[in-house]
C-alpha cells in the first residue's frame, strides 16, 4: 500500500498553468496519472468535470480541485490545487 500512496503521490501531479481563472470562463485541468476522479471543495464557486477535469468559474472565490486515484486493491491516494476564481 505504502508503494501505490507513494507512486501517486510522486507522480500523479495535475497540470494546469497559472492559479486563477475568470468567472465565466474554462479551464482544464490535466492528470499525469489516469484513471482518476476530478472534484471541488467549491462547486458554487469552481465546478469541475469528474471525468475530463473542465473548472468552470461560477462563483468569485477560492477552490481546491482534488484529483484521487483508487488502485485495483483499494489504495488511494490524491493530489490538489487552489484556484482562484475572479472578475474580469
Amino acid at each position: 500500500m505504502y508503494g501505490f500512496a507513494y507512486y501517486i503521490l510522486r507522480f500523479a501531479q495535475i497540470r494546469f498553468l497559472g492559479r486563477s481563472g475568470w468567472r465565466g470562463a474554462t479551464v482544464t485541468f490535466r492528470d499525469s496519472v489516469g484513471g482518476g476522479v476530478w472534484s471541488s471543495s467549491a462547486p458554487t464557486i469552481a465546478d469541475v468535470e469528474p471525468g475530463t477535469g473542465i473548472v468552470s468559474g461560477l462563483g468569485l472565490g477560492t477552490a481546491t480541485i482534488t484529483y484521487t486515484i483508487t488502485s485495483s486493491v483499494g489504495c488511494v491516494g490524491a493530489v490538489t490545487a487552489v484556484i482562484t476564481v475572479r472578475d474580469l
